[in-house]
């Protein structure tokens, strides 16, 4: 996901699977984002919960009333990166729509096509988070 302000973040144009599948179609490019959908992060992280105990809106709305930011934790001990979007899509999740950092370095795409080479998806971030 490149910058977007004022707008749903989209989805692969691939599917609405969960994102472990997106992730590993992710390996060479940015995700593609879609033409004919405007379905926001909300939308495509509850796809997730078909695999996992805790979908990623719950963990989102969890580290908003909590000030540990859980999921930014997690990815600096991945890949000891800028994790500026993550915080930032965290704490605007429960006003606004899914938004990426103004001036940040890393956006949300690069984090998880990052994050890809240590086999660890999504699912196994959430399920470590809960607190």
């Amino acid at each position: 996901m490149h910058r977007r302000h004022n707008t749903h973040a989209q989805t692969s144009k691939h599917s609405y699977t969960d994102v472990t599948t997106l992730m590993h179609r992710r390996q060479n490019t940015h995700t593609q984002t879609s033409q004919h959908s405007c379905t926001d992060v909300t939308t495509l992280m509850q796809q997730t919960s078909q695999h996992s105990c805790t979908d990623v809106t719950t963990l989102m709305q969890q580290t908003s009333q909590h000030s540990c930011t859980d999921v930014t934790t997690l990815m600096r001990r991945r890949h000891n990166t800028h994790a500026t979007d993550v915080t930032t899509l965290m704490h605007r999740r429960h006003t606004t729509h899914a938004q990426t950092s103004h001036n940040s370095c890393t956006d949300v795409t690069t984090l998880m096509h990052r994050r890809h080479n240590t086999n660890t998806d999504v699912t196994t971030l959430t399920q470590t988070s809960q607190h």
